[in-house]
């Protein structure tokens, strides 16, 4: 083989090798760059503050990757007129893969948040609740931001100082009620300790009563066994009160006519007791008159005078009849009653 063949070999080797590395160098940068053929979806959410949220940070729904950040901007309280017209601090920019928006509902809640207690920032979304619509590819939502420990710190030492303040300003009357606690715990252990067999027997006898309402229960559990018995019993019971209401039932049918006949039966009633009453004030002025009519006749009897003068020729017949005379006229029902 010629040199020149040699050289061309060669040549043909390097150019092979150099298109291998640049073909793994490719694959490379696709696998990295997570560079996908298919279609992804868009998300924006805003948040207070990215707490150095970075470009490229995994997007996670329920703890999965789903997408990573595309953009973190700073918008500094600009307005958004076309979601609400609410000032946006930072707004972040999500790439998702394209059936996520179908998972992730309007209740939906988007955190920035972190791997670890100090790893890398990423957003976590909670998906919401199942019955409310889903997230449509390019929405806006409000997220929340990342917990600023310097805010917490700050906090912190806020409370620290004021309750200094405050032991400061109040120390007498902290070691008052400190001294107070000490005593009243003193006092309670003197009576535990005077008192502790009657504390005893008070639980032995709270014992033994709910030992004996457990053996109640049991014995009820035991006599109710299955329940058939206590079935049978309340149909026992059911077909009484049924014979009960079939017998009571007609007699209460009853019972309006029998009230009405009652009623018809009291208005007549009434009625002859009115008649009578009319009929004993329409004769009384006859019988009164007859009767100034016999007492006349007595007299002129007493007098000797008439066909009864020679009859009644005694006194003592005489003073008797006159008697029986007023004696009606005082009372005239006499005459009506039977002896």
């Amino acid at each position: 083989m010629s040199g020149s063949d040699q050289g061309t070999a060669m040549e043909g080797k390097v150019g092979a090798l150099i298109l291998a590395s640049l073909a793994i160098l490719v694959a490379f940068i696709l696998l990295l760059g997570d560079f996908r053929c298919s279609d992804d979806a868009i998300l924006f959410v805003d948040v207070p503050t990215s707490g150095n949220l970075k470009t490229g940070a995994p997007v996670k729904v329920a703890g999965v990757t789903v997408g990573k950040v595309a953009k973190v901007d700073l918008w500094g309280g600009r307005r958004d007129p076309e979601h609400g017209d609410r000032p946006v601090q930072v707004r972040v920019t999500l790439k998702v893969r394209a059936d996520v928006p179908g998972m992730i509902h309007e209740d939906a809640r988007f955190f920035v948040t972190t791997l670890g207690a100090l790893g890398e920032k990423y957003i976590e979304v909670d998906p919401g609740s199942p019955d409310r619509p889903v997230l449509a590819s390019g929405a806006v939502v409000e997220g929340v931001g990342p917990m600023r420990l310097e805010l917490l710190g700050e906090d912190a030492g806020t409370i620290a100082r004021e309750l200094s303040a405050l032991l400061r300003e109040n120390r007498e009357e902290v070691r008052t009620v400190i001294r107070t606690g000490r005593e009243l715990m003193a006092t309670a252990s003197a009576i535990l300790a005077e008192n502790r067999e009657d504390l005893r027997a008070s639980v032995r006898t709270a014992r033994e009563t709910l030992e004996n309402l457990a053996r109640i229960s049991r014995a009820v559990g035991e006599a109710a066994g299955d329940g058939a018995d206590l079935r049978r019993l309340l149909a026992s019971a059911r077909a009484v009160a049924e014979k009960v209401e079939a017998v009571v039932a007609p007699a209460l049918d009853r019972v309006p006519g029998v009230l009405d006949r009652a009623g018809r039966t009291l208005d007549e009633a009434a009625g002859l007791l009115a008649e009578g009453r009319e009929a004993l004030a329409e004769g009384r002025p006859r019988v009164l008159a007859t009767l100034d009519h016999v007492e006349h006749l007595a007299r002129s009897a007493r007098d000797g005078k008439g066909s009864l003068g020679a009859l009644l020729a005694d006194r003592e017949i005489y003073d008797d009849l006159v008697e029986l005379l007023k004696d009606i006229k005082r009372n005239p029902w006499k005459l009506f009653m039977k002896p």
